[in-house]
């Protein structure tokens, strides 16, 4: 669909007659309501700021608004909040993205942003197609950003993020209440893992926030400086990464051990004790993550 990668093949500068970035969309022919009609269009862009523009106003403002009821944004990306990133110009928005982890440059085709979106449950019965239209439309300007950013977007960047917490703590429950359906996706143990560990991140506050200054050698690992959802993952992401969770033996886990008082089984913690004991709500909230993630993957 999309054809060679290769940088030559697209002009640079002014729009050149007859010279385009993207080959024609193959999107469906009969698209139900101007809602979806304005995800979708088979239409060639260059690498020109004009052109930037105009792809990024027919193909990506409808998913990312949310004065439109009638976008995109309001059939497939229910739970995620995508408005949270757009701004004025496709350059920031594409910058805010890619700073939030959700969009890749260098291999735009696995941004986590169309992971999401093909991820999403219809709220509303318009076409069948709708999803197909949305992947592609946000794929097309991912793309694009992709061969042409470098070009048409040099030196722009996410100015207009936030510089301190957004997700920084939520009022711990009084007993142990994780909703859990008991599935091993990729998107319910995500969910899992925002109900049950990442509820609790109040705890490891201020030290392991990496939207906080430095706090001697503890390192960063809770994502609070992106909205929730987006935290949440991130989070998820870096446990993942440095191997704080045993699938082997889930009680070990560094995770856990590391916040509990060493009289109960912990280990030497440099931000003293956040878990008195293993009847703590919060201990039990952890280990009820571990052992359920711990599960999936060794099935």
């Amino acid at each position: 669909m999309f054809g060679s990668r290769r940088r030559d093949r697209y002009p640079r500068g002014p729009k050149r007659a007859g010279r385009t970035l993207l080959p024609k969309l193959l999107l469906s022919a009969a698209i139900a309501g101007s809602a979806l009609a304005s995800c979708a269009a088979d239409e060639e862009y260059a690498c020109t700021a004009e052109d930037n523009l105009a792809l990024f106003n027919r193909k990506i403002q409808p998913l990312l608004s949310d004065a439109n009821p009638t976008s995109c944004n309001k059939c497939h990306l229910t739970g995620v909040n995508l408005a949270a990133f757009a701004r004025d110009t496709p350059c920031e928005t594409m910058a805010c993205l890619e700073q939030a982890g959700l969009a890749d440059r260098s291999d735009p085709d696995n941004s986590l942003v169309l992971t999401w979106i093909e991820r999403g449950e219809p709220s509303s019965p318009l076409s069948p197609n709708a999803a197909r239209i949305e992947y592609e439309a946000f794929r097309s300007f991912l793309r694009y950003q992709s061969e042409c950013g470098g070009e048409v977007c040099e030196g722009v960047t996410c100015t207009s993020s936030t510089g301190g917490d957004v997700c920084v703590a939520t009022r711990e429950p009084a007993k142990l209440d994780i909703p859990d359906e008991g599935g091993c996706s990729d998107k319910e143990l995500e969910q899992l893992f925002t109900d049950s560990i990442y509820r609790w991140r109040g705890r490891c506050y201020p030290c392991h926030f990496d939207s906080t200054k430095p706090e001697g050698d503890a390192p960063k690992w809770i994502n609070a400086s992106q909205v929730c959802d987006v935290a949440s993952l991130s989070t998820l992401h870096n446990i993942e990464d440095s191997g704080y969770i045993r699938t082997d033996n889930p009680e070990k886990s560094w995770i856990l051990l590391k916040p509990l008082a060493e009289d109960a089984g912990g280990v030497e913690h440099g931000g003293h004790t956040k878990f008195k004991d293993q009847e703590d709500v919060a201990y039990q909230a952890f280990l009820y993550f571990i052992e359920r993630y711990a599960d999936c993957k060794n099935r």
